[in-house]
Parts: structure tokens; C-alpha cells; sequence
């Protein structure tokens, strides 16, 4: 059961880290230059916060997974907190 959520832990962090390829020139159609509904002035600075915010909730939801004290009970809503930034991101810039 311990490997598992190793397993599980890792997997949730290297999904998170995943995010910063938005920082990577031209990979695949994501694009910090392109965004249909975030103004030119904002969208780098809005970009980076929803980046930031994406890879530190998959970090602290790895950190539950793998128990510890604080986070552990509340992993349902730190999954919730990660996959809305993870989506709130891909759907401004993709």
C-alpha cells in the first residue's frame, strides 16, 4: 500500500511539473503569447500566477498523498484546487 501512494505521489508531482512546458518555446499549442480572452498587458502576469499556482497544488496534493500531517485529510479539496488551475490554465491559453 506504501509503494502505491509513492507511486501515486510521484506521478501527481511530475503531472504538475508537466505545466511549466508552458514556459518552453513552442511546445505543442500551448503559448504564453496567445490567449483569446486575456488582454496583451495582463497576460504573461496571469499566466505565471495560474503556472505557479497549478505546480504548487499538484506539489502539496503529492505531498497528501504521500501523508503528510496537515494536507493528508485534505487532499479532495486540494485535487479540486489543482485540477481547476490545471484547467483554468489550458482553457486561457491553449
Amino acid at each position: 500500500m506504501i509503494l502505491l501512494r509513492v507511486a501515486a505521489g510521484a506521478l501527481v508531482l511530475a503531472h504538475g511539473l508537466v505545466h511549466l512546458l508552458y514556459l518552453a518555446d513552442d511546445v505543442a499549442e500551448f503559448s504564453l503569447e496567445r490567449s483569446w480572452p486575456v488582454p496583451d498587458g495582463v497576460r504573461r502576469a496571469v499566466a505565471l500566477g495560474l503556472i505557479a499556482g497549478t505546480v504548487v497544488a499538484f506539489a502539496a496534493l503529492a505531498l497528501a498523498l504521500w501523508g503528510v500531517p496537515g494536507l493528508s485529510s485534505a487532499w479532495p479539496a486540494i485535487t479540486v484546487g489543482a485540477g481547476l488551475f490545471s484547467m483554468v490554465l489550458l482553457v486561457l491559453f491553449w
